[in-house]
């Protein structure tokens, strides 16, 4: 895969994407920062232009000649060097594969409430896996209930270390002993 990117102005940005899709079949991702706000009682997510201007392209063929691209009506310029067929390399290709790991969305995280099954993915408890009984959503922590030894354990810990879990069948222990 080959990584591009275009600065462009600002307002005409998201034509420009949607130009270069049509007409060059690229995929195009202009970078979206996604907030979650308290919106009436419920948590709405709203999403603001990251890089305003910035345009990534990314393509399974070599783009021949970037300059075309440089020439539609609102591109200002393109990043990356000449003699790199103005590839993007170094931090900036590293960011853009991140950008299209996510979809162009950066900082939607997963809103953990009472009840989510989890599974523990750092530290000393890695690998196990319960139910949420208690959210501290100002210090982003939650208390997990698990069970160890035949005994229901409880345990606090931050949102960065858990993973939801999908399949219903783990964490059926806490469902057989609370259920007792």
């Amino acid at each position: 895969m080959y990584y591009y990117c275009l600065f462009c102005l600002t307002q005409r940005s998201e034509i420009i994407r949607q130009l270069i899709e049509r007409q060059y079949g690229y995929k195009v991702i202009s970078p979206k920062l996604v907030q979650r706000q308290w919106v009436h009682g419920q948590q709405v997510d709203r999403e603001y232009q990251y890089l305003p201007g910035y345009l990534f392209i990314y393509t399974d063929n070599q783009i021949e000649s970037v300059t075309a691209l440089r020439r539609i009506d609102g591109v200002i310029r393109q990043l990356g060097e000449l003699d790199t067929g103005f590839q993007l390399n170094g931090s900036d290709l590293a960011f853009s594969k991140l950008l299209l790991q996510s979809n162009g969305r950066i900082g939607a995280q997963k809103v953990y409430q009472e009840g989510d099954r989890l599974q523990l993915c750092e530290g000393l408890l890695t690998g196990m896996s319960g139910k949420i009984t208690k959210v501290d959503r100002q210090y982003k922590r939650m208390q997990i209930t698990f069970v160890f030894d035949g005994i229901e354990r409880k345990v606090w810990t931050g949102y960065d270390i858990a993973a939801n879990v999908e399949n219903d069948d783990v964490g059926s222990e806490t469902n057989q002993k609370s259920e007792e």
